[in-house]
């Protein structure tokens, strides 16, 4: 218990120092105690998380904070006399006998692959990582997760600074301070590493559309992001590679009208998916029944109703009721309960500030046309996805809590901030 506390300790001072020290957390007109002001906030959050999920949501085996560390934890003890055995379950190599034994103590490692959303075995694989350092304790995990989602979170603040015109100070409170955001991106959630991979993949696009050539940390970077967001979150790997692609080439050609080659882009996209035999009306239609069928088999009641996907024209049709989920949905939740009330209430601004385009359009210029498109097909695209499939409210706002910062960097990059005193400074 002791040598847990001091490796937590020296972790967090490390950590705290390297806020001040590093070039990365450096921004000309946010101060370096902001930064760790931010990253105390995401720390206090994912221990209240360990809180309410201690305290409140006792039932440990629902809870996702807890059901991948156990099943990474019960992996541990069963090879503490074979690492090497250990390591083949973490690498994913040679799926044996030996390891399949170990792996059917567990409650929550995938049976068959869902690669549309994600798989449990990514989460578990980087809990059994840490529990080397940890050693079981459980509040080493829920540190690393605070610091993995601040760098993460520091990555997307880069980027968004770099590529709009919107007060850094904005994007400061759209990246560190909305409270679902920080809320379930800092424990241990996939939201968290998620929040790290975007931040590594939009950080290291910056360098590469900005100078044209690898460095060997950039490449590796991009490397690590994209191996395991394509484990964590399939999708969004997806739609932010082909929104990267989009404005890497509008930057290439000025000239092109943004519009035209995001819509192309996309067009080469859907062509490739079906010349690859990818059918995504029957990937989004079998997530959809899946995720329907996990959430009565587990007794949730007043389920989201769900667009129908039988056919390419349901995509269109369906898309209206797809998003009146992602958007209108947090706003009246069937079931109260001080989760889903403050959800609520944080969504009535969300929902706001779509008016204020209308009262305070801003036409862009050609500079920012670019990130005003790249902004608006990432959120559409994903938001899409994630009203076509997500049944349940809670899950819905959990899912769409790391895209919140860009929704409202899409929303103000078409809002004359000039002419609205509350926020113009």
């Amino acid at each position: 218990m002791i040598l847990g506390v001091t490796v937590c300790l020296l972790i967090l001072g490390i950590f705290v120092r390297s806020i001040y020290l590093s070039k990365f957390f450096s921004c000309t007109q946010i101060p370096p105690f902001w930064f760790l002001l931010a990253f105390l906030f995401k720390l206090s959050c994912a221990i209240s998380l360990w809180l309410l999920y201690t305290y409140h949501y006792s039932d440990r085996t629902s809870a996702d904070i807890f059901k991948y560390f156990d099943d990474a934890t019960s992996i541990y003890e069963q090879t503490k006399n074979s690492v090497g055995l250990r390591w083949k379950i973490i690498l994913g190599i040679h799926e044996d006998s030996s390891i399949q034994e170990v792996i059917s103590a567990t409650n929550y490692w995938d049976k068959k692959n869902i690669w549309l959303y994600n798989d449990n075995r990514s989460l578990i694989r980087l809990h059994l990582i840490i529990l080397h350092l940890s050693q079981g304790l459980y509040h080493i995990h829920t540190l690393c997760f605070a610091i993995v989602s601040t760098i993460g979170s520091m990555g997307i603040f880069k980027f968004l600074s770099a590529k709009s015109a919107l007060p850094k100070k904005m994007l400061f409170v759209f990246t560190f301070c909305l409270p679902s955001t920080v809320f379930w991106s800092s424990g241990p959630l996939k939201e968290s590493w998620l929040t790290l991979l975007m931040g590594l993949l939009l950080y290291s696009f910056l360098y590469i559309n900005k100078n044209l050539h690898f460095k060997h940390l950039t490449l590796f970077l991009l490397a690590i992001a994209l191996c395991v967001l394509f484990l964590v979150k399939t999708y969004i790997l997806i739609v932010l590679a082909f929104c990267l692609l989009s404005l890497f080439l509008s930057d290439r050609f000025p000239k092109t009208h943004p519009f035209l080659i995001y819509l192309g882009t996309f067009s080469v996209g859907v062509v490739l998916t079906f010349a690859l035999q990818l059918n995504p009306i029957q990937i989004l239609q079998s997530t959809q029944t899946e995720f329907i069928a996990l959430s009565r088999s587990t007794g949730v009641e007043n389920l989201l109703t769900l667009p129908k996907i039988s056919y390419s024209t349901d995509l269109i049709v369906g898309s209206a009721q797809a998003m009146f989920n992602v958007i209108f949905g947090p706003l009246y939740p069937h079931a109260i309960h001080p989760l889903s009330l403050l959800a609520s209430i944080e969504h009535i601004p969300y929902f706001v500030i779509l008016l204020l385009p209308i009262f305070f359009f801003q036409r862009l210029n050609k500079q920012h046309n670019n990130i005003g498109y790249f902004l608006v097909f990432f959120c559409l695209l994903v938001y899409l996805i994630i009203g076509f499939t997500t049944p349940i409210l809670g899950a819905l706002v959990r899912y769409k809590s790391p895209l919140i910062p860009f929704y409202l960097a899409a929303v103000f990059t078409f809002v004359q901030i000039a002419k609205m005193k509350l926020i113009r400074k």
